[in-house]
This record gives C-alpha cells, sequence and structure tokens, in this order.
C-alpha cells in the first residue's frame, strides 16, 4: 500500500508539471512584465518632469528680462506675450504632472509662480525697469525654485511609494 500511494504521487507530479511549469513561466512573467511596465512609466514622468522644469526655468528667465526693461521697449512688449503662453503652457503641463506624483499644495505653488510674474504692474504702461537684484526678481526666481522642488518631491514620492 505504502508503494501505491508514493508511485501515485509521482504519477500526479508528472501529470502535473507541465501546468506547474507554465503556471510559473506566466507569473514569472507578468512580474516581469509589471517591472518594466513601472520602470517605463517612471521614465516618462520623470522626462515630463525634466521638459516642465526647463520650460519653469525659461518663463523666469524671459521675466527677469521683461521686468528689467521698461514697458515701452519693444522687447518687452514681445516678451510679455511669449510669458503668458509660457505660463498657460506650464499650467496646462503641471496638472498633468500633478496628477501623476501627486504634489501636495500644488496649485497654490503655481499660482505663487504665475503671481509672482504678472502681479503688479505686469503690461502697465509707464513701469519702469527693475534692477536685476530687486524684490520682484528675486520673488520670480524664489516662485521658480519651489516649484521645481515641488515637481522633485513629488517624483521622490512616487519613487519611494512603489
Amino acid at each position: 500500500m505504502p508503494e501505491s500511494c508514493g508511485s501515485s504521487w509521482i504519477e500526479v507530479l508528472k501529470a502535473l508539471s507541465p501546468v506547474i511549469s507554465w503556471g510559473l513561466i506566466i507569473a514569472g512573467w507578468k512580474v516581469v512584465s509589471a517591472d518594466h511596465n513601472k520602470r517605463e512609466r517612471r521614465k516618462e514622468i520623470r522626462a515630463a518632469i525634466n521638459a516642465l522644469s526647463q520650460q519653469i526655468r525659461n518663463c523666469e528667465e524671459k521675466s527677469h528680462e521683461y521686468w528689467m526693461l521698461s514697458e515701452e521697449n519693444d522687447r518687452a512688449k514681445i516678451l510679455s506675450v511669449a510669458i503668458k503662453r509660457d505660463l498657460q503652457r506650464i499650467s496646462v503641463e503641471w496638472f498633468r504632472v500633478q496628477s501623476d506624483c501627486k504634489i501636495p499644495k500644488s496649485h497654490q505653488r503655481l499660482i505663487a509662480f504665475r503671481r509672482s510674474i504678472t502681479a503688479g504692474d505686469f503690461e502697465v504702461k509707464g513701469r519702469g525697469a527693475a534692477a536685476d537684484n530687486s524684490e520682484k526678481i528675486l520673488r520670480i526666481s524664489d516662485a521658480a525654485i519651489d516649484l521645481i522642488d515641488a515637481l522633485e518631491d513629488g517624483f521622490s514620492n512616487l519613487i519611494n511609494a512603489g
């Protein structure tokens, strides 16, 4: 009786071994595929964050140049249009990236950046040029840095979460 019990187990294992092998192959493939998909998604988000950070820096530079020119300057008029267009693009991209990274208080940071650039006498006739170390220029840089830091923090949270 014990021999038949032992041999029946062997027969059962022989019969199930192809199913078990295929099950392990499929399970392994799913694990590898899921890890690959996570890695690719992180790469996509990283690329979007890098592009958005560059847009923020470019907008910051244009804003500095704008505020250091008087309103009557033709270059200032061109820059004001470019800045408004950049701010619209940044807002759209910000909300795309924010939804992926779950950045806390993201709206306030984006609003602070926009306000640092456009609040006050933006596009007001008779506005004078600001010095390169003026409070306005420093506020723009601080808001840009805060926005980029929020992106990086959000990406770090995303990586650490999974």
